[in-house]
This record gives C-alpha cells, sequence and structure tokens, in this order.
C-alpha cells in the first residue's frame, strides 16, 4: 500500500514538532502550493501573519488530522492482517487436501502404518 503525501506530511508533524515549511515539503513530497492549500485542515494555526517558507515554526496537529490519521494506520493494519489471514487459509487447505487425499489413498491401497 503506498503511502500518499498528506499522509507522510502528518507523519512528519508528527515525528517533528519544529520545521520550516522546505523542510515538511521536501520530507513528504507535497509542494508548497499543496502545503499552503491544506495547512489550515492539517495543522492548528497559532498565528495569522504569512511564515515565511524557511521560517522555522512550531506545528501543531489538528485533533481530526491526528484521529484521521490513526484510522488510516488502523485500515493498513487491517488490510495486513487479511492478507496474512489469506494466506494462512490457503496453507490450512493445503494440509487439510493433503492429510485427506493421505487417508484416501491409505484406504485405497489397505496399506498399515
Amino acid at each position: 500500500m503506498n503511502t500518499h503525501r498528506y499522509v507522510k506530511l502528518i507523519e512528519y508533524a508528527i515525528n517533528n514538532k519544529s520545521f520550516t515549511k522546505n523542510e515538511a515539503c521536501s520530507a513528504s513530497g507535497v509542494c508548497l502550493t499543496e502545503f499552503e492549500n491544506i495547512c489550515s485542515e492539517l495543522f492548528i494555526l497559532t498565528t495569522t501573519q504569512n511564515i515565511h517558507d524557511s521560517e522555522w515554526q512550531r506545528w501543531t496537529l489538528s485533533p481530526q488530522a491526528y484521529f484521521n490519521y490513526l484510522q488510516y494506520c488502523e485500515f493498513k493494519h487491517s488490510v495486513a492482517s487479511a492478507e496474512q489471514a489469506k494466506k494462512n487459509s490457503i496453507w490450512a487447505i493445503g494440509i487439510s487436501a493433503a492429510l485427506a487425499l493421505g487417508s484416501i489413498l491409505t484406504t485405497v491401497f489397505n496399506i498399515k502404518f
């Protein structure tokens, strides 16, 4: 599952409380225009002044962005669990088939162990 640029930006903000816009953009793959457009959705803005792209700023994720990120993590985990369950069930079916075939062959050929 590919991680979207916005998710990478949220992860960057979780791991780094203070950063510049340029750092966040290069770490997540989001361009500065995108950052400006989604900034108010992802962060609690403490100032209304225009922040320079290379100016250090303390960024706080909004509760909505954080909880959406947690839901994304849960979804990602459930997809991985489903994939593992699928693999396990294929192995279980294969083993059951092998045991059933062994039982049939034993009965047909009257082989005793």
